[in-house]
């Protein structure tokens, strides 16, 4: 009876563990830009600056979060916040 509840809390606590740890597969961390506009805006930058992978990523969910015309879309200093 002991082993059994070892055995079941064991394959529990391996399973929770399994789920609650990221997948580096199954990450996406491309953001998709709603306007041809500001693609071609993340493209000069990013080939102007040299921008690394992970400073590319950040300005583009920068400008992901500006172009989905909430007051971001409004507001000039969106990429300093």
């Amino acid at each position: 009876m002991k082993r059994n509840l070892l055995i079941t809390s064991l394959f529990f606590t391996l399973a929770l563990f399994t789920a609650g740890c990221e997948n580096p597969f199954a990450q996406n961390d491309e953001v998709q830009l709603d306007s041809i506009e500001l693609e071609m805006f993340f493209i000069d930058l990013e080939n102007d600056l040299n921008l690394s992978n992970k400073s590319a990523r950040n300005l583009r969910s920068a400008l992901g979060r500006h172009g989905r015309g909430g007051e971001r879309d409004r507001e000039p200093g969106f990429l300093w916040k």
